[in-house]
């Protein structure tokens, strides 16, 4: 396999610029209890094992965890670059940047990068330097993948927010 780098040339100035913008989202998700189901079952659960319903933890939400943690992501992507010359001297500037948000919502990905060849050609072409820089700052935020396990296994009596609480 052969590698190759876009270089810059000789010629007259140029200019390129992409851009690409997406989204994703969750197709499917799992099938659990609404919290009206899940309060039937305990009350089943309890009567069968003659134990008092007070003992289990149920509360008046009807909430869908799965939907609490995913969203429809939205992702763009931009690339500028200039390339050219000044006599025996061809060069190429790049410039990207990315911010992918992931379909859970805490997940996000952001990198901005740098690219820098230049390619001199000296003593009429008997040397040819090639000289690449290249930079790009990377930040992340990544959830726990037990974040899928707790969306389908937490109780969905409990609401999302508790009026009665200290936080509100």
């Amino acid at each position: 396999i052969l590698v190759t780098t876009k270089r810059g040339s000789t010629n007259d100035i140029k200019f390129s610029y992409s851009s690409q913008i997406s989204s994703s989202s969750v197709i499917n998700t799992e099938d659990v209890l609404t919290g009206d189901e899940y309060r039937e079952l305990a009350k089943d659960a309890a009567d069968y094992a003659g134990v008092d319903i007070s003992t289990f933890d149920l509360r008046d939400g009807n909430t869908d965890w799965q939907d609490e943690i995913f969203r429809t992501a939205f992702s763009n992507e931009h690339n500028f670059s200039m390339s050219g010359g000044l006599k025996n001297l061809p060069y190429r500037l790049s410039l990207g940047y990315m911010d992918n948000e992931g379909v859970v919502k805490t997940n996000t990905y952001e990198r901005f990068t740098v690219g820098l060849n230049v390619n001199p050609r000296l003593f009429d072409d008997h040397l040819k330097v090639d000289l690449s820089l290249k930079m790009s700052n990377e930040k992340s935020r990544w959830a726990d993948d037990r974040v899928f396990k707790s969306a389908i296994t937490f109780n969905p009596t409990i609401p999302v927010y508790d009026e009665n609480s200290a936080f509100g």
